[in-house]
């Protein structure tokens, strides 16, 4: 992924200085033009309540990891709308992307758990459907992105890169992310990444198949494709810290559409790259200190004397009373710190989400 990301570090403090400022808001009933968006704009994605998402419990098994995505077998899920023109941040990378209408990219999602699995299904309008990419490299193709924030520690840190934070710790620390990170898997269900890979939940390690702790399948259906992702909870529990993914435990998370139309190198080299258009679920804002120059990290953490119990269980959210806020910036949707939250229920009900926000 680190062909999308190059250009974050050259702007980044260009982007902390310009955001610091009031960026446009489009509301949640607006329909806007991808190609024109400004980035950094709030809008439906930078909402605390429309980036929560409940996963409902559903009896063991009801979930069949098949690729055909209903809406029954996600028990009471609220369906998740997600297209680049109205609820999703589109990214500006490349330089020459595309996009024609919802049947050209959108989809919808949902997510639900059992006893043993986080479930995520989705059902994409997509009128060229592709996946010629090998991995690390599926998110040039047709595919999901999903970030996951086990431990809801909100740091602003590129989720592909290494969340940074080790109990007990790893020497090399560089690229580890415990109990979450990034993954790509394309409509087919095919993964970026291959087994064990220490950047998604390394404290437990995982392998990827029908029987293991991680696993999908897709398919092509008439205008489009479906796919479902199963991943184990266990992956993103911490014994450390007591947590569980069980009746209203929050986990940071977003979700992400990549559309290939086979226009770049890899199709009719039309354009510059095979991807097409890329857009989050969630792009909330990130937190800056009141000097302009830091962020929410783990050297943050430490420098401020908090230890990861006290950030898990919320008492770092002091420290923010006094910084600013900043809109997503280029590659800011790809940041811990911008993921939204799924909440885990066991009762049936909806949990509530303003007790959840931060900014």
């Amino acid at each position: 992924m680190n062909a999308k990301n190059v250009g974050f570090y050259v702007f980044f403090s260009f982007c902390i200085s310009m955001f610091l400022v009031n960026p446009p808001i489009i509301s949640c009933a607006e329909i806007f033009d991808p190609l024109t968006f400004v980035q950094g704009s709030e809008g439906p994605w930078s909402d605390i309540q429309a980036t929560t998402v409940t996963a409902y419990k559903v009896p063991n098994g009801s979930i069949k990891v098949d690729g055909t995505v209903t809406a029954a077998e996600y028990g009471k899920a609220k369906e998740v709308y997600l297209s680049p023109d109205e609820t999703g941040y589109p990214n500006n990378w490349p330089d020459d992307f595309s996009w024609d209408n919802t049947a050209d990219s959108s989809c919808t999602f949902w997510v639900a758990h059992d006893d043993t699995f986080f479930y995520i299904g989705v059902d994409a309008k997509d009128d060229i459907v592709n996946a010629n990419d090998p991995p690390p490299n599926t998110w040039n193709d047709d595919a999901v992105e999903i970030i996951i924030d086990g431990d809801n520690f909100d740091f602003d840190l590129n989720s592909g890169d290494g969340m940074n934070t080790v109990d007990p710790p790893i020497q090399d620390k560089t690229k580890v992310n415990l109990r979450g990170g990034q993954i790509v898997i394309n409509y087919r269900g095919e993964p970026s990444l291959a087994d064990n890979d220490p950047t998604f939940a390394a404290a437990t390690g995982w392998s990827f198949g029908a029987n293991k702790e991680v696993y999908a399948v897709g398919q092509q259906v008439k205008g489009g494709w479906q796919l479902e992702i199963r991943f184990a909870k266990k992956l993103f529990e911490s014994s450390e810290l007591g947590t569980k993914l069980q009746d209203d435990y929050k986990m940071g998370f977003n979700l992400g559409i990549d559309d290939d139309d086979l226009r770049g190198p890899g199709g009719s080299q039309e354009r510059s790259q095979d991807l097409e258009i890329q857009y989050y679920w969630s792009a909330r804002k990130r937190a800056v200190d009141p000097t302009g120059t830091q962020v929410w990290n783990e050297e943050t953490m430490n420098n401020l004397g908090y230890t990861p119990k006290d950030v898990w269980n919320g008492k770092y959210r002091e420290v923010f009373t006094d910084w600013s806020t900043i809109a997503p910036g280029h590659g800011g949707y790809l940041r811990f710190g911008s993921a939204g939250d799924v909440v885990f229920s066991n009762k049936g009900t909806a949990v509530g989400v303003t007790e959840w926000a931060i900014y």
